[in-house]
């Protein structure tokens, strides 16, 4: 359906002759004929099901449809349980249901046509957060929600409708801080890390950096996540601000990913996160036993955005195989879009996805094109392992942006250590770790966890892991550099990242980049936090004594500058005084300043810790200590004086 909102339209309506009162107003006619309309198709559509025979009943009844906002008519197989509809996916133990309410978008403000609501039985429950012209409705049973989907759409009345899919989610998972050896992916010795001490060197974060992890739920009192940081927590399950998560294993994932991102460091306890000093924003989207509402994580995600979140972070999705059932997930696409166009003022929230943890023999898979990782909007997160191999099971496509440390899938290798649900709840119950089975019990897995108060987890997987871990970063970028917009975060976790991959042993996951820097499997290469957090705060390509971090920073080398003693500049290579530019002198390998002061003399202290000062002397400069020389050039070469 083609509209026309232009001003220009606008105003042509708006000028248009006003109708004699004896006449009928046009737009009443064509509410009217609308109105008519429905009542002659649902009237047809009674009289044929009574007309037809009833095996042709019985088939137009098993086969619910509606309309994608994309224009296609989707048919669902949906057996009836009550008042509810249930669809199967291959694969998938827990089914999709479909219940009684639907979510529509109307083409402006106040268009929700009340006579035809009326007409098909709908009630409205409320106008959808964060969503422009979008409304939740109800009506009596699911086929009722389905039929009404359909005949808004046709009726031309809306712009789309689709049902409120109930979505067994797929969560992809599974300092001085105790726990710290354990946490490989922040620092190891093989150098398989994010390289996150080097950035905490620059910035722990900054309380106004709040990352939202949306999620089942964050324990809002576990010790190791400090409540004052902690902004505006969301329950959009019961609509209240107790996100706390039940006690399943499966529903510790959100204080699993909190963790990673903003535990304490320096406290004395279990782990630190990547951010250690931002803002925390828990939003729980999740019902028991991670299903949800398309309606409650749309709207979680405009919770975010509303309440000052500057990064979302999802280790979640909703595969390709459930969207092939019928599923559109319109909804949550256009509340990232509301994200990124209206988060941080304007300048946008940084949203990223987990990529997704492959089939059921944890095989990778390709990233189906509706998935919310394929979005242009989003940041998708792979995983790799701690040896900078792609994770067996991280699902890959042209949409991968970076990999982050994981668990790579085999059996003995390094997980990831962080926050549990604290106590007898969670994965970590007194000590040994607990999953969840698809009838929502809990079953013991034998494995140990690192502490017998049941208060952190060392085994939490997947590309969940990942996507936190990235999201961490995300903080630190910004906490160095708060107006950059979703895109300029994205261009600078991409160009940091590191090449991994090139030298892994088994060639089906070997990295090979293009042009562009790009792998299917890696994205960009793995997420470094040093180097993006100075590639933030300096910039890139800087010239001759600009103030750096690392070599990245500049045009030439970055290194200390010799004239302050501390310090970092960047200066370019020299060997001898000619490779200098007039009032730079060729010192230690690299061009810098000529020095000020009174004497025009310059001091160099070797390794030894000794020097030479010989005031109102010829400025030669010859230091000699235990068998150290060290020999600097006369001003001669900078025209200051012209002979021996």
């Amino acid at each position: 359906m083609k509209t026309d909102d232009s001003s220009d339209a606008v105003d042509k309506r708006r000028a248009a002759p006003v109708v004699s009162s004896g006449w009928v107003r046009p737009e009443r006619v064509i509410m009217g004929c609308m109105i008519v309309r429905l009542a002659l198709m649902s009237w047809l559509a009674i009289s044929t099901a009574a007309a037809a025979p009833p095996s042709a009943a019985k088939n137009s009844g098993t086969r619910p449809s509606y309309y994608r906002a994309d224009g296609r008519r989707v048919f669902l197989d949906a057996a009836a349980e009550g008042w509810t509809l249930v669809i199967r996916a291959p694969g998938e133990p827990r089914p999709i249901l479909l219940e009684d309410q639907l979510i529509v978008r109307t083409e402006r403000e106040g268009g929700l046509p009340d006579a035809a609501l009326a007409g098909l039985d709908l009630r409205v429950v409320r106008p959808m957060r964060g969503l422009d012209y979008t409304w939740l409705l109800r009506a009596p049973d699911a086929r009722s929600a389905v039929r009404a989907c359909a005949e808004l759409v046709e009726a031309g009345l809306v712009i789309w409708a689709v049902p409120d899919f109930v979505v067994p989610v797929q969560l992809h998972h599974q300092p001085d801080d105790p726990l710290y050896e354990l946490q490989w992916h922040l620092e190891d010795q093989l150098g398989h890390d994010i390289a996150a001490e080097g950035a905490w060197d620059i910035t722990t974060g900054d309380p106004q950096v709040i990352v939202a992890v949306i999620d089942t739920g964050v324990d809002m009192d576990h010790p190791d996540l400090d409540p004052t940081r902690m902004v505006a927590p969301r329950n959009e399950i019961s609509d209240s601000d107790d996100s706390s998560p039940t006690s399943l294993a499966i529903d510790s994932h959100g204080t699993a990913c909190m963790g990673l991102v903003a535990a304490d460091m320096d406290n004395g306890l279990g782990v630190t996160g990547v951010c250690p000093s931002c803002g925390w924003m828990p939003v729980r989207v999740f019902g028991r036993g991670a299903i949800m509402n398309l309606s409650a994580i749309s709207e979680g995600i405009a919770w975010a955005v509303d309440n000052g979140a500057w990064i979302l972070s999802n280790s979640w999705g909703i595969g390709q195989e459930l969207i092939d059932q019928g599923i559109d997930v319109v909804p949550v696409q256009d509340a990232v879009r509301y994200a990124v166009t209206n988060g941080r003022g304007g300048k946008g929230c940084v949203v990223l996805f987990a990529s997704g943890n492959g089939d059921s023999d944890l095989n990778a898979q390709p990233i189906g094109p509706d998935e919310l990782p394929a979005m242009e909007e989003t940041i998708a997160v792979g995983g790799c392992d701690h040896l900078g191999v792609v994770a067996k099971y991280s699902d890959y496509g042209p949409c991968v942006s970076v990999v982050a440390p994981t668990w790579s899938g085999y059996p003995g290798e390094p997980r990831i250590a962080t926050t549990d649900t604290s106590g007898d709840a969670g994965s970590n119950k007194q000590g040994e770790n607990y999953r969840t089975d698809p009838d929502q019990n809990d079953f013991s897995t034998g494995w140990p966890e690192p502490d017998s108060a049941g208060d952190y987890t060392s085994r939490f997987t997947g590309t969940s892991a990942a996507t936190p871990i990235t999201a961490g970063v995300a903080a630190l970028v910004l906490s160095v550099n708060p107006d950059l917009t979703w895109r300029e975060v994205c261009d600078i976790l991409r160009s940091t990242a590191g090449k991994v991959g090139q030298q892994a042993m088994d060639p089906r996951v070997q990295a090979r980049y293009d042009e562009d820097g790009h792998d299917d499997h890696y994205g960009h290469g793995r997420v470094q936090a040093e180097r993006a957090v100075a590639v933030a705060l300096f910039g890139t390509d800087l010239p001759n004594g600009e103030e750096c971090w690392l070599d990245l920073n500049c045009q030439g080398d970055c290194v200390i500058d010799p004239a302050l003693e501390e310090g970092l500049v960047c200066a370019r290579p020299c060997e001898i005084q000619e490779a200098c530019d007039q009032g730079q002198v060729c010192l230690e390998g690299h061009c810098h300043r000529e020095p000020d002061g009174g004497d025009d003399e310059v001091v160099i202290t070797g390794g030894c810790g000794c020097g030479t000062d010989r005031p109102g002397e010829s400025p030669w400069l010859v230091l000699m200590c235990s068998g150290c020389l060290l020999v600097a050039w006369r001003w001669v070469f900078l025209g200051k004086q012209s002979g021996v």
